[in-house]
This record gives C-alpha cells, structure tokens and sequence, in this order.
C-alpha cells in the first residue's frame, strides 16, 4: 500500500466512526501525509482521525503539534465564519432579499465535527434574479468583478464574499438550459429550508439534500473543468449523499444528468466517492467508472484543492490571457474522449459568455 493509499484510509477514519485504520503509516510517511492533506486543504477534518489513532500508528508528536495548532486555527475560523454568515444573512434579508448559503458553512453542517472544514468563501445565493441581484450587489460594492453567476462582493469581517444570482452552470448549452430550469423551479424550497448554526447565532437557509444532489455536482464538474477540483468538494459531496434518497428520486436525478449531457462524469465522481471514502453502493447516483473515475481521482491528488498545486497551469500564472486560454484549452482537450459534452461546448460557452458579460457590463 502506498502513501496516496493510506491517505485515503486516514480519510475514512476520519469521515466514518465504524472504520478502523487497518495499516500503520510510517514516522517518514507522516509528513507526507500532512503535505497532503494541506494540499487538498483537509487537515481540520483529517485531524479528527488522528485523535482516533493510537501508539505506534500515531503521527510523530513534533507532527501531532502541529497538526493540533492547525486545526485549533481551523475550528476558531470555524466559528468566526458562522457568525459572518448569520450577519451577512441577517443584513440581506433586512434589505428585503432572501438568500441561501451555498456550499461552505452550509456543507460544514454535516460534517461530524462543523467546525473543522477547512473554511473557504462565504457563497450566497440572493433571490431575484440576475438583473435585480446585480443591481443590489453593485450599489453596496465597491468591486465590478462579475461572471455569468456570481459577483464578487466586498469582504465581510474577514472572508471574501460571493452573491450568486444563479447557483451554478455548465459548458453544455443545452444541458444549462435544464439546469437552470430545475433551479428555478426548486429555488422556493431552497430560501426556505432553514437551519440551525452552531454557537446560538441562529438559522439560516442551506440547500436541501435533493437540491445539494444535482448542485454540488455540478459545483464538481464545472470547477473540474476550469482549473481542477479538490478532495474538499469530493468530501462534501461524499456527506451529501449519505443522506440517502429514495429509489424516485435517484431516477429523477438520473434522468436530469443525462440530460444535462453529465452522465460520464457523475460515474468517475461514483469511483472518487466509493474508492476514497469507501461509500456504499447504495448511496451511488449511478455505476461507478473505474477507468474514467481513476484519471479523475490522479488528476484531483495532482492538482489539489481547486488545481492550486498544478504545476501545469502555475506556470502560465504570468502569461498573457490569450496564452493561458489556449493552454486551459489544451488541458481540456485532453479529456474529451472521456466527457466530450463538457468538452465540446466548453469554448462556446466561453464566447457566449464573453458577450453576455459586454451585454451587462
């Protein structure tokens, strides 16, 4: 077994109280595996299966300080993003919007501890559509960063800020069409789905699992295929779908997917979800793919948390824009035969969105 492989166990001791580590990792393998889960910005949740180990199978203590200090910075972020968020939800409804927190301190949520994801943005979907939430975000921000579903908005006691009139998309034209249809038409559960954040602050709206199904892959496959996605987003799915669901509404979803042109991927993220956190079957949308799922998984260990340790595009960091669009172009490339929807109609979409963002600029 080698050191990737026993990341993936500590990963699962750390996400399942009935797992047990079955192999020790050696005192040199041990800052490997800190490396790792750094890079894949997972040291908070992976400390918890550090504390289940014990004797021999235990880190080195200078390591095992560490990784306490860390996740000790971990969990006060923790609680200092809950309370942004409550605020932050407080002040929209209060200028009369409802909103949504998406991914993040909503994912942290069911999570066995919430307060040891690694913190990221606070992503906030606003009510009203693009023009209206548009509108609102651009009278109290001082930033014109804007994309096709999201504005960058002003930080907020600390931790930047996303207001999303629109969840997420996709490359595939079409299969967008559907997806934003099924945002639409579920968006009323989703502002009304509140729950309860740790410390007293209070409650705010996170997506329903339903929902969480079908956004948070399509979260996946999108990042995936602008840069790189991260473990953490694989780990947050993994908790998404051990909610359960029903055998209607897995054939929903199913029939959305591949719609949506996404019913490839969905297995490779299957063989992600059941090869590193070791899910049950029952829990899977679809079949897993072991030998598109495994290109996946190499380029999710490769890349890191968002592809912010590719060494492939790091280098192009400087380049002109031209130049980094054809190398994201010949990334892609790469992957068509495996997820030609995604692939084929991710330059078009690129001109699409070129001209709707000079149309609302």
């Amino acid at each position: 077994m080698d050191v990737t492989d026993k990341f993936y166990e500590l990963i699962r001791l750390s996400v399942d109280s009935s797992y047990d580590m079955p192999d020790s990792i050696s005192q040199a393998e041990w800052p490997l595996i800190y490396e790792m889960a750094e890079k894949q910005s997972l040291s908070g949740i992976l400390y918890r299966g550090v504390m289940r180990l014990t004797g021999a199978k235990m880190p080195p203590e200078k390591l095992r300080e560490q990784w306490f200090v860390r996740c000790c910075a971990c969990d006060v972020t923790n609680h200092k993003a809950y309370k942004a968020v409550a605020d932050i939800c407080k002040w929209i409804n209060d200028e009369g919007y409802r909103c949504c927190v998406l991914k993040g301190q909503g994912n942290a949520l069911m999570y066995p501890d919430p307060c040891l994801r690694n913190v990221g943005d606070i992503d906030l979907w606003v009510e009203g559509g693009y023009k209206n939430v548009l509108k609102f975000a651009r009278k109290h921000c001082n930033k014109n960063e804007f994309c096709y579903h999201h504005i960058e908005f002003n930080d907020f006691q600390g931790f930047p800020v996303e207001i999303h009139y629109r969840p997420s998309f996709i490359n595939n034209m079409i299969g967008n069409r559907y997806l934003q249809h099924y945002f639409s038409m579920h968006s009323d559960e989703q502002f009304s789905n509140y729950k309860e954040l740790p410390d007293n602050l209070g409650s705010v709206c996170v997506p329903t699992v339903s929902f969480n199904r079908i956004f948070q892959l399509t979260h996946i496959v999108r990042h995936f295929f602008q840069g790189g996605i991260g473990m953490r987003q694989m780990m947050d799915y993994y908790f998404v779908l051990k909610q359960g669901f029903t055998i209607q509404e897995r054939d929903r979803d199913v029939k959305l997917i591949r719609r949506m042109g996404l019913y490839n991927i969905t297995r490779s993220v299957m063989y992600v979800e059941q090869k590193v956190f070791g899910l049950d079957s029952k829990y899977l949308l679809v079949p897993p793919d072991a030998e598109k799922g495994s290109k996946l998984l190499s380029e999710i260990i490769r890349t890191g948390n968002f592809g912010h340790s590719d060494k492939r595009i790091l280098q192009y960091r400087n380049a002109s824009k031209a130049t980094r669009g054809v190398r994201h172009l010949y990334r892609n490339a790469s992957f068509m035969f495996k997820y030609p929807s995604e692939c084929f109609w991710e330059p078009i979409f690129r001109l699409y969105h070129f001209l709707w963002r000079k149309v609302n600029t």
